[in-house]
């Protein structure tokens, strides 16, 4: 008796993920998910540079700033709420600092394009169609700082308009780097704001764009992983959803992210990774008498094995 429907995923890529390879992960939240789970492997890997970005129009907005090599300047804060944010930020960048707040968001723009013409492959999770624009300028918002709603346009995208906006940004960066590997996916976060009704639309607005664009820059090099069908059709259960029944629980998180990561990574690779995890669940353990002698000798053990590590594979990240 089969009490699942298994989703179906893609065929393995021809070129598969290694230690060494450089990647760049942004989106919502979920990409986070992913991201953080490959860092936690030893990837080396960038994770959201602006923080959480919904919306397709600010992460082609910040995909195209990175292409551009063109550090933030104080001019483009605003002060809101006691805070200086940026329009293109997610609040984790504001301070009530100017300073700082551009501190924080050129550091993590640095790190971002200093491996951008070496990068192999960008994840990207797709969140939302629904978009924020400034109705004094009609400029996209990847995050209104809790400003009043007056300020602010929200309308439902398009198909043509965001396949417009996001596709020569990706034609972009394929061109200038023949080995990238693009991968999407669907955030199977629901937005309830709208009701179950608009947030499908939502959804479904996203898959046709993300269609029309992998049609459009070829099945060889533009991915689509069914993340967002994974929660929808193979768990289906809110059983799997965090407390609030939107969020995935950490438990499907953890459930995607590693078939993500299993999927994505060639044998080797996946034998290292599981090498990693175990060294990592070793060093992160804490008894219960940290001052037993026989804890102290451990310890002394362990960090040896972790050098020793270290200087056989210089390729994994160690953080």
């Amino acid at each position: 008796m089969n009490l699942q429907t298994k989703v179906r995923l893609p065929e393995p890529l021809r070129v598969r993920l290694s230690y060494g390879n450089q990647l760049l992960s942004m989106g919502s939240c979920f990409s986070e998910h992913i991201g953080n789970h490959l860092r936690h492997l030893g990837h080396h890997i960038s994770v959201n540079p602006y923080g959480i970005a919904y919306n397709p129009v600010s992460i082609a907005m910040g995909l195209e700033r990175l292409l551009e090599q063109r550090p933030y300047e104080a001019s483009e804060l605003f002060a809101w709420g006691g805070l200086y944010h940026s329009r293109g930020h997610h609040g984790s960048f504001s301070s009530a600092s100017p300073e700082r707040s551009l501190e924080l968001i050129n550091e993590a723009y640095g790190a971002a394009t200093a491996h951008l013409g070496a990068l192999r492959y960008l994840l990207i999770t797709w969140g939302t169609a629904w978009i924020y624009s400034e109705q004094a300028t009609g400029e996209v918002v990847s995050n209104c700082h809790k400003r009043p709603e007056r300020d602010f346009e929200r309308r439902l995208w398009t198909v043509e308009e965001l396949v417009a906006c996001v596709r020569p940004v990706l034609t972009r960066l394929l061109e200038q780097n023949p080995e990238l590997q693009i991968i999407t996916t669907i955030s199977p976060i629901r937005h309830l704001r709208d009701g179950a009704h608009g947030n499908q639309l939502s959804k479904a607005t996203l898959l046709l764009m993300d269609e029309a664009l992998r049609a459009s820059l070829g099945h060889e090099r533009y991915v689509y992983y069914p993340a967002y069908e994974l929660l929808m059709d193979e768990l289906r259960d809110y059983r799997f959803y965090a407390e609030d029944m939107a969020h995935p629980s950490l438990q499907t998180q953890r459930y995607i992210a590693e078939g993500f990561a299993a999927w994505l990574m060639d044998t080797p690779t996946t034998q290292l990774a599981e090498h990693v995890r175990r060294l990592k669940a070793q060093v992160a353990h804490r008894p219960l008498h940290s001052d037993h002698p026989d804890w102290q000798l451990q310890q002394e053990q362990l960090a040896m094995l972790v050098d020793s590590f270290r200087l056989q594979h210089p390729e994994v990240l160690w953080d």
